[in-house]
């Protein structure tokens, strides 16, 4: 992480938020700022959590988070959607833990569980192993950056804490290879990249990224690993799309965006990375953006728009349908839930 920031990334970072400028010391970087909880979607989605009836690349409207927030991450075991941290509307970091069942009953689709044993938001990503969810920095209750990694087994409903990642991470991402979790983290001259393996507890540092890739998405395709970057390390937006292959430990450029998307989020569905909402520039608006990558044509296409535009929302799949959840639009922090069916 940078330990010095530009005047012009720190307004434009305050900027972000709407309601004013964010803070930010020598030693982090401002977290995007929002406002007030809004509930703007009145779309009626069909019950259920089966879109194989619902018309192909649309979006429809689902149950909303209880609680509103942006910053958040996402994991799904066993088709159950963990929406962990973030957050919310008094510019308080969370520990808030809601799970969403898409086949559940209508009325019951989100519950509560164990919060997370410290508040953070914009976690550098949140992963499943074994059906246990890992949960690797983020933003603690001061707005620092830690060096944490939580995991929780659903099976019991309880969190446990491993060995700390080497670097203090946030806004980074994360991504499972053969068992083993790795974490890129945003850095002032590049990505650094560690390796975090269950069985024995340790991290491993790996080749360095490219870039700084603030808010990056990180997406696993046939056993490597894609990274596209919304912010360089100079501090500028960035459209780069790179590859990291464990076997070689080396990063490979691929086809870059053919659009800004600042502060989106992604994930892999059936060989496909999916890169939704973010913004178009640092002082942009929110954008309903949805594009998708495909490493067998090396190429982006874009599809439907989202219903409602967010950045710093969490994007999750369950059961072959994409959902975005949460995020900021305008002023407003939001419960918004929509899901995709590619």
């Amino acid at each position: 992480m940078p330990r010095t920031l530009s005047p012009l990334l720190r307004a434009a970072l305050a900027a972000l938020a709407v309601v004013g400028a964010a803070a930010c010391s020598a030693d982090r970087l401002a977290a995007p700022s929002g406002g007030s909880s809004a509930d703007p979607v009145t779309t009626v989605a069909p019950a259920g959590g089966d879109l194989a009836n619902y018309t192909a690349d649309h979006w429809v409207a689902k149950a909303d988070m209880p609680t509103a927030r942006r910053g958040l991450v996402t994991a799904t075991v066993n088709g159950i959607i963990y929406a962990i941290g973030g957050r919310g509307t008094s510019e308080t970091n969370l520990r808030t833990v809601e799970a969403f069942n898409p086949s559940g009953n209508l009325l019951f689709k989100w519950s509560t569980k164990a919060q997370l044993p410290a508040p953070r938001a914009w976690p550098s990503g949140a992963q499943t192993i074994n059906g246990k969810i890992y949960v690797v920095g983020g933003l603690n209750a001061d707005g620092d950056a830690t060096r944490t990694l939580y995991v929780y087994n659903p099976a019991t409903n309880t969190w446990a804490t491993k060995a700390q990642l080497p670097v203090a991470s946030w806004a980074g991402g994360s991504g499972v290879i053969n068992g083993k979790l790795y974490v890129v983290t945003p850095g002032a001259t590049a990505s650094r990249l560690h390796r975090y393996d269950p069985a024995t507890n340790t991290w491993t540092a790996r080749a360095q990224g490219p870039g700084g890739h603030y808010y990056a998405v990180v997406g696993v395709i046939g056993g490597k690993l894609y990274l596209a970057g919304t912010m360089n390390a100079d501090e500028s937006p960035s459209t780069q799309v790179a590859m990291y292959d464990p076997a070689t430990n080396s990063w490979t450029d691929r086809a870059a965006l053919d659009g800004l998307q600042l502060g989106a989020s992604g994930r892999v569905i059936g060989e496909r990375l999916y890169l939704v909402g973010g913004m178009s520039s640092l002082n942009g608006s929110a954008i309903p953006n949805l594009r998708v990558y495909n490493p067998a044509t090396n190429a982006w296409v874009s599809k439907s728009y989202m219903q409602i535009p967010r950045t710093f929302l969490s994007a999750a799949a369950s059961n072959g349908v994409l959902y975005a959840i949460g995020g900021l639009s305008g002023p407003n922090v939001l419960r918004t839930n929509e899901a995709y069916n590619p």
